[in-house]
């Protein structure tokens, strides 16, 4: 398909072929294989002047680079889609892009940066009912917070609730990493009292 669209010069078609391959890379960690793609759709939908293509492709070079340690390349593309997605009035591309952002500033140890945007994806993760993103989003200020006190206890009670929405299936899907994470965190809680489930 890939191959016909290509030689038909159907570029549209070629982006829309090439978009679940970059992401199957990118799920599987095969970053070397994922950039390429992702830069051949960054050309595409920027010669088709198609913005929200654009942020897509953008993300995930933005992701792969997070993937690698490469901070100082995901910014910038981030910080893009983050205009991109405003300007668009895409609030979940918008949120995606706060906490792409923030997991780049906590894992350089700027919290100061980053807390800001967890709670700007939050607030908007919230407002979209999206708990896999409110529960990213929490996940990254519990990694930086260690006080114990009241706001450590009311992320993890947050945590706690969206595991309790999620089910308790022993074999998650494998695309929910995510999940896996929320687990541990909340087993792992300090005010945890055994027996309670709030």
């Amino acid at each position: 398909l890939l191959k016909i669209r290509t030689d038909l010069d159907d570029r549209k078609g070629t982006a829309d072929a090439l978009c679940p391959l970059a992401e199957i890379h990118r799920r599987r960690s095969e970053y070397e294989k994922a950039m390429p793609v992702y830069s051949e759709l960054l050309k595409i939908w920027t010669d088709l002047n198609d913005r929200e293509g654009r942020a897509d492709a953008l993300w995930g070079l933005a992701e792969v680079h997070r993937r690698r340690s490469e901070y100082e390349k995901a910014i910038p593309r981030y910080s893009e889609v983050l205009k991109i997605c405003t300007e668009l009035n895409d609030r979940e591309g918008r949120a995606a892009a706060s906490w792409g952002l923030a997991e780049v500033h906590r894992l350089q140890r700027e919290y100061d940066k980053a807390i800001p945007l967890y709670y700007k994806a939050l607030g908007i993760f919230t407002e979209l009912d999206d708990r896999k993103g409110k529960a990213v989003a929490l996940l990254g200020l519990v990694d930086m917070n260690h006080d114990p006190g009241d706001d450590g206890e009311n992320l993890y009670q947050q945590l706690a609730e969206i595991l309790e929405q999620s089910g308790t299936s022993a074999d998650p899907n494998p695309d929910d990493e995510w999940l896996v994470r929320l687990r541990i965190r909340v087993s792992n809680w300090p005010g945890r009292r055994l027996g309670s489930s709030h």
